[in-house]
């Protein structure tokens, strides 16, 4: 009996060569990016609050909950003691159980910022297996990879979204649908294939998934519109046979997420009331945001379309915007490219969202995407994100464009050295203007995770008693969240009050983490943060919180009063060395007494023992 190799490793030596090359520039543009440190769990892009917090925070709680006989997809270890359910939020537990061995041994910053770089390698290399089974060259579908995996869209998406940065799953998606379109494939392996990933891609982005089902919805509409002679009654049934086979994986993965989803208090309709404002600007196509190096017509407004330009990733740039206008006119003919120009052109205006932006105003004409902004669910999927999809197209299209231009650069027989060395340069040329344009200016903003060492000590874990609840300050909210860090950094020993996520009220509409009674404990916390005493917090869904309180044997009373109506084992303040904690100081000293300092001065606490006294002399 003879033993032979599987088909993937009977592959030449050029193949071995052409997948070592591709991995090695993909890993080396998310080292340029995000720096050497690949397993270090003391550095994470963007800075140890905000988003990047949340999301270090959504990796780590699954590990944590199974290990230690919780609901992995609801907590009250943030927000207590109401909790949320994470399924609302982006909390990716497809990531965080599949990658939980990093998060481990490493640490949930190392798994977040290794899954950053992961994501738009995994990204890049699934449109560039794609493009390659599309029969697209090595070089075309090297480009298509590049184009989508490292687009300005991740770029501006990779300082911390993670749940959009991790997508070579749609591509997959994508392709297996063409295959049991065209029929090369059986509705039942295709429906099977469809229904795993599109689950797999739900447990990374609900929002995705949704989006790229709708797209998936565009292409069969317009293939349908362009190409009416291959639609018939069979080949509707060829396609309708395979929803079962769909249905089936997504209902065994997707069972118990949904039903956890759908619960109690979960989230209902839009998440957040401005979220179709997230949404392309016309002039953000032809014209750079911040990030972008190259700006020969200038740079988009700093604001656009109430939101700031740093989650635009629209910008494809005039350069490459008119060789795709070529492309598309000079291979019109050809199905593939006339399909893909008008299904990019059909996302691109999707993404303006359900009315045109230009310049940052916003006009009076509608959209008919408003429409299914309308629909359950979709009135929750932000429009720009749509321009995903407008990318992986891109990508195709370039791909295939460049392997014409490659074919013409080397000629026929006939052209002389001196017409190939020309031709030569107009495609190379043009690569590198096109390059030029759309290459980011800097690499993304990496700081270290400043997780005070006292939290690491073993102290601090006699001190903070595992499941006891801990009033931590800066109060987390909003964008002051290190206490997100800090918690999942040191595995959970506590619970605290506040926290970023989405949470429901009892009729179903999103308020945010808010403010807990009395009131003026709240009011002093917060304010004190923000160096505020009049208005609205910004990003906080409370509107009636009170000023900053005076100094009053009342308001003291009020700190005790929280404290023991709140479970409140643990009192700790970082950044003792601030002008924050100077105006809430008096409050917290008057309250519970002088607290313990460690950390050269910098992190104060109160423990357990002097809370409780203090409560017990009210």
């Amino acid at each position: 009996m003879s033993l032979t190799l599987p088909t993937f490793l009977r592959r030449s030596r050029s193949s071995w060569l052409y997948i070592a090359f591709s991995l090695v520039v993909f890993l080396a543009l998310t080292m340029w990016l995000y720096g050497p440190e690949i397993f270090s769990n003391t550095h994470i892009v963007g800075g140890p609050g905000g988003d990047e917090a949340q999301e270090v925070w959504f990796l780590a709680w699954p590990v944590y909950a199974l290990g230690h006989g919780h609901n992995p997809f609801i907590s009250n270890w943030m927000n207590y003691p109401r909790g949320l359910n994470l399924l609302d939020n982006t909390s990716m537990p497809g990531l965080a159980i599949l990658f939980s061995p990093i998060t481990v041994i490493f640490g949930p910053v190392a798994t977040f910022m290794i899954l950053m770089r992961l994501g738009m390698i995994l990204s890049a290399v699934s449109l560039q297996w794609v493009a390659r089974r599309l029969g697209i060259s090595r070089t075309g579908s090297f480009v298509a990879g590049l184009l989508y995996g490292f687009s300005i869209e991740q770029f501006n998406q990779g300082y911390g979204h993670l749940f959009l940065v991790f997508a070579p799953l749609p591509p997959l998606i994508l392709y297996n649908l063409y295959l049991l379109v065209t029929k090369k494939s059986s509705p039942r392996q295709a429906g099977l294939i469809i229904g795993v990933l599109t689950a797999a891609d739900f447990l990374i982005s609900p929002e995705r998934s949704l989006m790229t089902l709708f797209v998936a919805a565009i292409g069969l509409v317009v293939a349908a519109a362009l190409f009416p002679r291959e639609v018939s009654i069979e080949r509707i049934r060829y396609v309708a046979k395979s929803i079962v086979w769909m249905i089936i994986p997504a209902v065994v993965i997707l069972a118990l997420p949904l039903y956890e989803m759908m619960g109690k208090d979960s989230v209902k309709g839009a998440s957040h009331p401005w979220i179709q404002g997230y949404a392309s600007d016309l002039q953000s196509f032809f014209i750079p945001g911040p990030n972008t190096w190259w700006a020969p017509f200038g740079r988009v407004a700093q604001t656009i379309s109430s939101f700031s330009t740093v989650e635009n990733g629209s910008y494809v740039g005039i350069p490459l915007l008119l060789v795709l206008l070529f492309i598309a006119l000079r291979w019109w003919r050809v199905r593939a490219v006339r399909f893909g120009a008008i299904v990019t052109i059909i996302i691109a205006g999707v993404s303006l969202g359900t009315r045109l932006h230009v310049a940052g105003r916003t006009t009076s004409y509608f959209s008919p995407y408003k429409i299914i902004a309308a629909l359950k669910y979709f009135d929750n999927v932000q429009p720009l994100r749509y321009f995903y999809f407008c990318w992986l197209l891109i990508g195709l299209l370039v791909g295939f464009g460049l392997d014409r231009g490659i074919a013409w650069w080397r000629g026929t027989g006939g052209s002389t050295q001196r017409q190939t060395l020309l031709r030569a340069s107009v495609v190379l040329g043009i690569s590198l203007v096109v390059l030029a344009s759309i290459v980011p200016l800097k690499t993304e903003n990496v700081q270290p995770t400043a997780v005070q060492p006292w939290l690491l000590s073993k102290e601090a874990s006699q001190v903070m008693k595992p499941g006891s609840v801990t009033l931590m300050f800066p109060y987390p909210i909003n964008l002051t969240t290190t206490a997100l860090l800090d918690q999942a950094v040191t595995n959970f020993p506590y619970k605290i009050i506040g926290g970023e996520a989405i949470v429901g009220n009892k009729q179903g509409v999103n308020v945010g983490i808010t403010a807990l009674n009395p009131s003026d404990v709240s009011a002093a916390m917060i304010r004190a943060l923000y160096g505020v005493n009049t208005g609205q917090i910004p990003g906080l869904a409370i509107t009636t919180l009170p000023n900053f309180p005076k100094l009053t044997v009342k308001h003291v009373l009020d700190f005790r009063t929280f404290a023991r109506i709140h479970n409140v084992s643990t009192i700790v303040v970082r950044y003792a060395n601030g002008p924050q904690y100077k105006e809430i100081e008096p409050f917290l000293v008057g309250a519970f007494g002088h607290p313990h300092s460690r950390d050269q001065g910098t992190l104060l606490f109160w423990n357990h023992a002097q809370i409780e006294k203090a409560i017990a002399s009210t």
